[in-house]
């Protein structure tokens, strides 16, 4: 799994999130086409930025797992 390919996957959940609201990881990582892994990888890599601006700063974006469901604030 390359950085660019997990940043495109990020970029196609984000919008899904912010549109239709919590999710389950299953529905998205099928509709993704990735393994519930692979985007449960991404969404934590996400939620836990190791550098406090990686890319910018991005005020007001909160991405939460909670079980099986993932959402956007």
């Amino acid at each position: 799994m390359s950085a660019a390919e997990q940043l495109d996957r990020l970029l196609r959940l984000l919008p899904k999130l912010e549109a239709r609201g919590p999710q389950p990881v299953a529905a998205l990582a099928e509709e993704l086409g990735v393994s519930e892994q692979t985007l449960r990888k991404d969404i934590e890599t996400f939620v836990r930025r190791e550098h406090p601006e990686p890319a910018g700063y991005m005020e007001a974006v909160t991405v939460t797992m909670d079980g099986d469901m993932v959402s956007l604030e």
